[in-house]
């Protein structure tokens, strides 16, 4: 994926999670927090990084940190009357915004005000967050079990032209490859299938050992 430029206004543990992970894949992230220690912690991550009191930031204080130019903001704020008043200041501005709320009554204010993404971090980790809305490839496997996701990723140059069975994908990086989408069909489950360049591979796996692969692949 191209790098992304996103702002992140408040990093307590689901802000700090996605601001870090999004930073370590590449992506460009502004940090704001009224937490001194915490802006310390993270400003190795950030491009920049300003400590404030989120209920004190004007518009044009927002405005001045460089959000205009992100691809989005990440409003990471439990008190809803200041997730919707941050929300609606950068709407205004034409900024495309994702919010976190922590009730569906919550999430349903926001979305009335025009916030398209919620997250809910009681089922939504800022780690996982931040690959499904920067990478674009990550799934959540709804179900029994919960430590499941899916991605979808195109394959590593030293697989091109190779068996499936012939990789050891599960021993070497404990996932597994479950199908492939090629241009002519959906292939499922054929480990003699030999991996094209302009396939798409689905992989699973527990979220973790899928994180680390797919940082492995960047």
């Amino acid at each position: 994926m191209a790098k992304k430029s996103v702002a992140v206004l408040g990093l307590g543990r689901f802000g700090s999670a996605f601001a870090k992970t999004a930073a370590e894949l590449g992506h460009e992230v502004i940090g704001l927090d009224k937490d001194e220690t915490v802006i310390k912690e993270l400003s190795p991550y950030l491009v920049v990084a300003a400590q404030a009191d989120l209920y004190k930031l004007t518009k044009d204080d927002l405005m001045s940190l460089g959000i205009r130019n992100v691809d989005f903001a990440v409003v990471a704020i439990s008190e809803l009357d200041l997730s919707a008043l941050l929300s609606m200041e950068l709407l205004e501005e034409g900024i495309k915004v994702v919010a976190r709320a922590n009730t569906e009554l919550q999430a349903r204010l926001l979305r009335k005000l025009g916030v398209e993404k919620i997250i809910m971090p009681a089922a939504e980790s800022g780690v996982r967050a931040a690959y499904q809305l920067l990478e674009g490839h990550i799934y959540d496997v709804m179900g029994i079990y919960t430590d499941l996701v899916m991605a979808e990723l195109k394959p590593p140059n030293s697989w091109i032209g190779k068996k499936l069975s012939d990789l050891n994908v599960p021993s070497k990086y404990g996932v597994l490859v479950v199908g492939v989408k090629s241009s002519e069909d959906f292939i499922l489950g054929n480990r003699d299938y030999v991996v094209k360049s302009s396939d798409i591979l689905l992989i699973t796996g527990k979220t973790q050992d899928v994180y680390n692969f797919l940082r492995q692949q960047r």
